[in-house]
């Protein structure tokens, strides 16, 4: 066997010998370079179920440095390249989600369901057999047919917005049965249109994640919301926040103007899904249940006072889906980190502090 047949059998080795062959050509150069690009998809011809559709799988390959929100807005994103391109969107959340509930299996082995219907009513099952299936990667979400400031990441215009909150109005609708809970649980927490809605993540910022939003001191949320109460416009406040001494701090200087949820496991380090154990039935379901009833609570609320994060984002992209937006609404940013830790360490520091606590 010559080296030419031992590179062939190396696809890495035979890709990269191919690339410097044509390095010269400028056809051959745009070919690859379209073939990195979302306007280029590849079909899987699998079986003959839904002819002259075409069928997008988004599957979310979740990891630890996920939330909730991280992963909603990315699925928003993907789901709107499809509509973008024609394409039917079917969803599929990894079960190493934080999320993932093994008591929910007779219901659904896809954490995405617990919640949430099929976009387009496709059941997940047959996929597989589509005969033009196209498999969306997460470059997918980030696709626009416009110009906007901050492509990905927490900065982004009202166009982007309005972009989501319609593919939101679209395709996104709860499961019956978590419409009924959350339906129940905004009948007894007490949101009027006199309520500023108010989120609070400061204390998992302030270990520095790179690339991440720059904490926002507990001082500068209680100035935003008293200005906003003298205006007279408002009586009640909506607090959502994983942080107990947030809460706790938040009612000592507004009293029973403050409402919330009282079910929540809260803790004082400021990130409940990646540092909370508990034995509670449905504990991993419930986590993802209280963080989406947070961001659908904040959506109904007249105003908003939050810092930059994927649940204040989500929840104005609800709110837009409605055909509305805030009255008033103050974003808290110090701007992102463009040094730091990547947050896998950061949130390894988190686990650490966990255990040494325990």
């Amino acid at each position: 066997m010559d080296i030419l047949d031992l590179i062939r059998k190396n696809q890495l080795l035979y890709y990269i010998g191919k690339c410097l062959m044509y390095i010269r050509d400028k056809e051959f150069r745009s070919k690859v370079i379209d073939l990195t690009t979302p306007e280029m998809v590849q079909f899987h011809h699998n079986g003959d179920a839904y002819p002259g559709k075409i069928i997008y799988y988004y599957k979310n390959s979740w990891t630890k440095t996920f939330g909730f929100f991280g992963v909603f807005r990315d699925i928003l994103g993907g789901i709107n390249y499809a509509d973008q391109l024609g394409m039917i969107p079917v969803i599929e959340w990894d079960r190493a989600s934080p999320y993932c509930d093994e008591s929910m299996n007779p219901v659904t082995m896809n954490p995405f369901e617990y919640y949430f219907k099929q976009p387009a009513g496709i059941p997940l099952e047959t996929v597989s057999q589509a005969s033009n299936l196209v498999i969306g990667k997460l470059k997918d979400s980030w696709f626009v047919r416009h110009e906007y400031a901050g492509k990905v990441g927490y900065i982004w215009d009202q166009r982007r917005f309005e972009e989501l909150a319609m593919i939101m109005r679209k395709y996104i609708r709860l499961t019956d049965d978590v419409q009924k809970k959350i339906t129940a649980d905004l009948g007894g927490v007490g949101v009027t249109d006199r309520t500023i809605g108010v989120h609070v993540r400061r204390i998992s910022f302030q270990y520095g994640a790179k690339g991440h939003p720059r904490p926002v001191e507990l001082e500068d949320y209680i100035s935003a919301v008293n200005k906003l109460m003298l205006t007279g416009a408002y009586d009640r406040i909506f607090l959502a926040t994983e942080e107990e001494e947030t809460l706790t701090a938040m009612i000592k200087q507004f009293g029973d103007k403050i409402v919330y949820y009282k079910d929540v496991i809260r803790n004082n380090i400021g990130d409940t899904f990646i540092s909370t154990v508990s034995d509670r039935p449905r504990h991993q379901f419930l986590m993802g249940y209280e963080v989406l009833r947070d961001a659908c609570t904040l959506a109904i609320c007249k105003s908003l006072i939050a810092g930059i994060s994927n649940i204040s984002m989500c929840a104005k992209i609800m709110k837009l889906s409605t055909d509305n937006d805030y009255l008033d609404e103050e974003i808290l940013n110090n701007g992102l980190l463009d040094k730091g830790l990547k947050l896998k360490e950061v949130q390894k520091e988190i686990r650490h502090k966990v255990e040494s606590q325990k």
